[in-house]
């Protein structure tokens, strides 16, 4: 197993807000790297996710103080977890209990949570409200292509909220997306939540984004596709080169 990492860029700053980890396989015999979609279902079925999960973000937090390093400013390591594992009650302790041995805070992680199944058991409903009551943000992944609706999260415990892809692109000609774009835009700011854009591949979507005057992130092929930490660390130093040189000319 291998890690990748992504970031989600601060609008207004352009810093690096959070990196996600996604987990990638090397295929045997050289065939490229095997896709989460081909084997997150896999593993769930012969009780190997959260052998999968945990192994990962051991590598991811073992390496933070490294990163930390490099990138000055704070920044949040953000994991998706299954619903499946939200039925466990006790993997919040688990998570507690890992990052104890590292130099590395709760609120300095996020658990993404996609919505594309339904949060409807007790247990998924307990363990979210257990993460954030230790600190953990919560974020809502792929907003937009599932079953939460503006009732649910009003009432779940999410930090932060992700919107999907499909929303995004083509946005500044689409009316439909912008309508809805700017009511989470609205309703991020009364509930103070973070409001996250996925998949930001041209620049007329980032220009669209630029436009609002309000605290979002966006992730993208527009500023990179995600990498293994050495290559992500030397796209952020790139990265941060040009980002000063800019804040320097306005």
């Amino acid at each position: 197993m291998c890690i990748r990492d992504r970031p989600k860029v601060d609008i207004n700053n352009h810093q690096i807000h959070s990196i996600e980890l996604l987990a990638r396989i090397d295929s045997p015999g050289g065939g490229g790297i095997i896709p989460p979609a081909r084997f997150i279902s896999a593993a769930e079925d012969n009780g190997l996710i959260d052998l999968l999960t945990f192994q990962m973000l051991e590598v991811a937090i073992s390496e933070y103080s490294e990163m930390q390093s490099i990138i000055k400013n704070p920044f949040s390591l953000a994991l998706n977890l299954s619903p499946i594992q939200l039925e466990d009650l006790s993997i919040p302790d688990k998570l507690d209990t890992m990052i104890s041995q590292f130099d590395i805070q709760s609120h300095q992680i996020v658990i993404e949570v996609t919505e594309e199944h339904a949060l409807i058991s007790n247990n998924q409903l307990e363990t979210l409200n257990r993460f954030r009551i230790k600190g953990y943000g919560i974020s809502l992944d792929d907003f937009g292509t599932g079953f939460t609706n503006v009732n649910q999260l009003l009432n779940l415990p999410f930090s932060e909220v992700k919107i999907d892809r499909s929303l995004v692109t083509n946005i500044q000609n689409d009316r439909f997306s912008q309508v809805i774009i700017k009511s989470l835009v609205e309703l991020s700011q009364k509930m103070n939540i973070d409001l996250v854009a996925e998949g930001i591949e041209a620049i007329e979507e980032l220009k669209y984004f630029e436009e609002f005057d309000s605290r979002i992130f966006l992730q993208g092929y527009i500023f990179t596709k995600p990498k293994p930490k050495r290559e992500f660390l030397r796209w952020y130093q790139s990265w941060e080169k040009v980002r000063k040189q800019n804040s320097s000319e306005t």
